[in-house]
């Protein structure tokens, strides 16, 4: 099974956490199936007047030991996808790995996690922030430390193949409602019945 974290390797979006997931992951014997992480690692060079700012030591650091674990385990994309290239990351996921900062996305919305529900992926998010309400039971797992992280995916892993169709059976509902034929009907619904009432009075 391929987990996927997708988007920046920014600190808020816990990048410098996924060394220590990973490694916690590994050394757990209860996985009951071989997985594989791809995580994309761009981000933009280090300053140029030769002081390295702290965030882009961390984030480097994480990804020197990203790259130190078997390609058979992690692959780290470091360079920018393009549009087509980053949705087919995601298409091609079996689980999204987000370990977003807490107090930073506990109100700040994330369109990856939207995304994540219209593809009908499962999703192991932060506990307490905006992503964990698309977390449902059964569709995705919340976490707090590393190795809650480590915890939540086996879970998903060894139960993937009910995560995956809950999560496609949420994915078909979703869509089928964001739709734009729909969209349009509620619309017109709305306003003729302001209009009869309008009328009425």
């Amino acid at each position: 099974l391929t987990i996927v974290f997708p988007g920046q390797a920014r600190g808020e979006k816990g990048y410098a956490r996924l060394p220590a997931i990973v490694a916690a992951l590994r050394t757990r014997d209860d996985v009951s199936r071989p997985v594989r992480f791809v995580l994309q690692s761009s981000f933009g060079r280090y300053d140029t007047g030769g002081k390295v700012r702290r965030r882009d030591r961390d984030r480097g650091a994480a990804r020197e030991s990203l790259r130190a674990f078997p390609d058979s385990l992690v692959q780290v994309v470091d360079r920018a996808l393009t549009n087509e290239e980053y949705f087919a990351l995601i298409a091609d996921a079996d689980i999204l790995l987000l370990p977003y900062d807490a107090e930073v996305y506990r109100t700040r919305p994330s369109m990856i996690v939207s995304e994540a529900a219209l593809f009908g992926k499962p999703v192991v998010v932060t506990a307490g922030t905006t992503l964990a309400e698309l977390a449902e039971p059964g569709i995705g797992e919340t976490a707090e430390t590393n190795a809650d992280f480590a915890g939540a995916l086996a879970k998903i892993v060894n139960d993937y193949e009910s995560f995956r169709a809950n999560a496609e059976a949420r994915a078909t509902a979703l869509r089928r409602e964001l739709d734009a034929r729909v969209l349009v009907q509620r619309m017109l619904q709305r306003a003729l019945a302001e209009h009869a009432y309008a009328c009425a009075g």
